[in-house]
């Protein structure tokens, strides 16, 4: 555990560790699938918040006995009338949304969360049977500890195997806020970040308090996204010998004269350019995702382009 949080709680389950506590306002996420530490510590100090972090050491979904005792620890370390915003994504926005019944919380930001994967709870879910002897369901969502409790929920309406879990909100009796992400699938925060718009969207929500120019913000990047999934998935169609298929060519080719000059589908013609021997095309395209990202991965493929090129 990192050195400047402090442990709130440890079991063979569950480690809950915070910081910075005394502040008004506290962030508390959950963990994601074999995440085994907390996440999203720097998230909260941007935002001048304190935080909480609760990390699973199995992928239990939080259907765990000593739940309860985590969140009774979570509430005792929190300051007076301290504000609480819970978050997490797929198995951490199951358990953003579990705890707000157990903490009285001021907003939950969920994040495509398969909310109880027990088959008898979700018949539909099938994606998680490999833990399934983890995940019997002991703690059924219920109303959240606070009324006056906001809830967000981001998600792919086209992914149905998330939409599904929708009803268990409806169930409880849960008011929430859909927030769709098209074609996202179960990685909507991926998506923003492929778009350059996370840190906007966590800056609205969390720092600026302001909900309406998060939703916003996710919006526009339906048009900013790297890669739109619905339209990335066709490449499938030319499997295997794809880079030295002249239509898969013509296929990114058009993707980027519609979508503008996205990093990925440059990338990936540079390889395809680059397979097919058109070296001084493929040099092109990586000196443009250079200049659009200063990463090494960029710098290197500008290199190996410009060796070939020389030795043709």
């Amino acid at each position: 555990m990192a050195e400047h949080l402090s442990s709130l709680y440890a079991s063979s389950t569950l480690l809950v560790a915070g910081k910075d506590l005394h502040l008004p306002r506290v962030l508390l996420t959950f963990t994601h699938w074999n995440k085994r530490k907390p996440v999203n510590a720097g998230l909260a100090t941007a935002a001048g918040m304190g935080f909480i972090g609760v990390a699973a050491r199995q992928n239990h979904w939080w259907q765990v006995s000593d739940f309860p005792e985590a969140m009774k620890r979570v509430r005792s370390a929190l300051a007076a009338n301290a504000e609480v915003t819970t978050f997490g994504s797929s198995m951490g926005g199951a358990g953003a949304l579990l705890a707000a019944q157990f903490v009285p919380v001021f907003t939950v930001l969920s994040v495509a969360p398969p909310i109880i994967v027990d088959p008898e709870v979700a018949p539909w879910e099938r994606r998680f049977r490999s833990v399934g002897h983890l995940t019997k369901c002991i703690f059924p969502l219920g109303p959240n500890a606070s009324e006056a409790t906001e809830t967000y929920l981001v998600y792919d309406p086209f992914y149905q195997a998330d939409v599904d879990h929708l009803q268990l909100l409806q169930q409880a009796g849960r008011e929430f806020q859909r927030w769709p992400l098209p074609h996202s699938n179960h990685t909507p925060l991926l998506e923003l970040s492929k778009a350059g718009l996370y840190r906007d969207f966590t800056t609205a929500f969390f720092v600026d308090r302001n909900p309406g120019e998060a939703y916003d913000i996710l919006r526009a990047s339906r048009h900013r996204r790297g890669v739109p999934q619905w339209k990335w998935a066709l490449r499938r169609m030319f499997k295997g010998g794809r880079y030295k298929n002249p239509d898969y060519i013509e296929f990114l080719s058009w993707m980027i004269r519609h979508y503008g000059d996205q990093i990925e589908f440059l990338e990936e013609r540079g390889l395809a350019y680059s397979r097919s021997g058109l070296h001084d095309l493929a040099l092109r395209d990586f000196e443009r995702c250079a200049e659009i990202e200063n990463r090494g991965r960029y710098t290197l493929k500008v290199e190996a382009a410009r060796a070939m090129l020389e030795q043709a």
